[in-house]
């Protein structure tokens, strides 16, 4: 069985995984443990800039990093959902 473009397979399109629901609870769970158990063990976590965030669509946040706990400090402090990619 072919396809509009006369092919006979293609691959099933499927939701991003950033999407699904095992991420989602293990994202929402790292957050949590980051802002309220590590940041304030560590000396806590101070944002600014904040309100330049939009609440949705794309954004490039790019801080300015001091150590290897930057990555999830900085995805516990924004107001929403983000894929964070770390170096």
């Amino acid at each position: 069985m072919a396809d509009e473009r006369g092919r006979s397979w293609h691959w099933k399109r499927r939701e991003p995984a950033a999407f699904t629901w095992p991420r989602r609870v293990l994202y929402r769970a790292g957050w949590a443990l980051t802002k309220w158990v590590a940041a304030p063990l560590l000396g806590g976590l101070e944002v600014s800039g904040l309100e330049n965030v939009p609440r949705e669509g794309g954004a490039i946040i790019a801080p300015n990093h001091n150590s290897h706990l930057d990555p999830p400090y900085v995805g516990a402090a924004l107001p929403r959902p983000s894929p964070v990619m770390a170096k």
